[in-house]
């Protein structure tokens, strides 16, 4: 997953109300773009977050990775496709609409990440 972050500025990624077992990453671009990872390392309960965008954005996608499980090495997608044992990958790139208010939801499942990037 980390590896689908593009170089840029690390911004501060608050969580509210706090969670142990979800973590947030925020990336911001020179192009004014930003990313967004959430983590969710809690094996039995997905959760509901909502992004404050604080901008509007012209478009907002996001790809997942998941499995059966936090340890598991078999059955484990990235943007919905496996990765070859040759490296390849075709990933689907789920759109997301934002709220009038400026804000994302996302439905981060048990075990797995989301990572949404939004472009101006």
């Amino acid at each position: 997953m980390f590896s689908q972050l593009r170089r840029g500025a690390l911004v501060p990624a608050f969580l509210a109300p706090v969670d142990e077992q979800l973590k947030a990453f925020a990336v911001r671009f020179e192009d004014g773009g930003l990313q967004v990872c959430l983590i969710n390392k809690d094996e039995q309960h997905g959760t509901r977050v909502d992004i404050d965008l604080g901008h509007n954005f012209a478009t907002a996608s996001m790809i997942r990775l998941r499995g059966p499980g936090a340890t598991a090495t078999d059955g484990v997608t990235l943007g919905e496709a496996s990765i070859g044992d040759n490296g390849a990958w075709l990933p689907t790139r789920t759109p997301l609409l934002r709220s009038a208010d400026r804000r994302i939801t996302i439905d981060v499942l048990p075990a797995s990440a989301a990572l949404i990037a939004m472009r101006t």
